[in-house]
């Protein structure tokens, strides 16, 4: 397999390339994750019904090389790729076909060697390792290592109000972020109500309000933050489908302004 300089792939912000001697030669095309399914039988009906779905593993390999004057040489480059793997659950990121990348939630699981003699001679032989690096994914989606304008930033003075965009991706469901700043209006103790119009899930929030106050709904990291702190709320966080999808907003204020923003990493099985 020819070497590339486009195959790369970083860890936790630290690329492996910057190994002394060491080369990506492969990335192995990441799968569907494993789902899992709960069946039960359905009482004289001689069938079954599956009750729930959930995509819940996957696993990254990347075949890399290192070679080195010496076989100390290959220990300290083996050191130091071993000491940038060991974080749990970091973002791995590796290239795809036509510019693009992916990241994915992951763990360092384990090294395969492949081709090394592993005496403890400077023979040419014991200056060479052919590893394969084995990732276990926490988070069973990958995500564009970049995100998608959704709308906005934008103005906005109406109460309730909602916006429709078109959702791309590969999964079945999709957690964008959802930003409102509100500038001015009668505000107070209220509620803010953002929500999904096609599932039916939504946040409310209740607290006094103020201008210049900012919430931030990550559906991604299942956070409500006002001002950067979580904050109290009912319902559920909103997830979205692909296709055409609308964000709903609503209060209860007697008059507000408020300047909106939603964005999204696209994700895929």
């Amino acid at each position: 397999m020819a070497i590339t300089t486009s195959r790369y792939a970083i860890f936790n912000g630290y690329n492996l390339n910057n190994v002394p001697g060491l080369s990506v030669y492969s990335i192995s095309p990441p799968g569907t994750a494993n789902r899992t399914l709960n069946i039960f039988g359905i009482a004289r009906a001689n069938s079954r019904k599956v009750s729930s779905a959930f995509y819940d593993s996957n696993k990254i390999q990347i075949g890399v090389y290192i070679t080195a004057a010496s076989r100390e040489a290959l220990e300290a480059a083996m050191d130091t790729l071993l000491a940038n793997l060991q974080l749990i659950e970091g973002t791995l990121i590796v290239p795809r076909s036509g510019g693009t990348a992916r990241a994915y939630t992951v763990t360092y699981d384990a090294p395969r060697t492949i081709n090394n003699t592993m005496d403890n001679t400077d023979s040419p032989a014991s200056n060479y390792a052919d590893l394969t690096l084995s990732f276990q994914t926490s988070d069973s989606y990958g995500y564009d290592q970049f995100f998608t304008p959704i709308l906005g930033p934008t103005a906005a003075n109406s109460s309730p109000n909602s916006w429709n965009y078109n959702q791309l991706g590969g999964a079945d469901t999709q957690v964008p972020f959802l930003q409102f700043y509100f500038t001015g209006g009668s505000l107070g103790l209220g509620t803010v109500t953002i929500g999904n119009n096609n599932s039916g899930q939504q946040v409310s929030i209740t607290r006094t309000w103020s201008v210049g106050d900012t919430l931030q709904i990550n559906s991604q990291n299942n956070t409500v933050q006002v001002n950067g702190v979580d904050v109290n709320f009912t319902g559920a966080i909103p997830t979205f489908g692909l296709g055409q999808q609308t964000i709903t907003y609503s209060d209860t204020f007697t008059s507000r302004n408020y300047q909106y923003y939603f964005y999204v990493y696209n994700r895929w099985n």
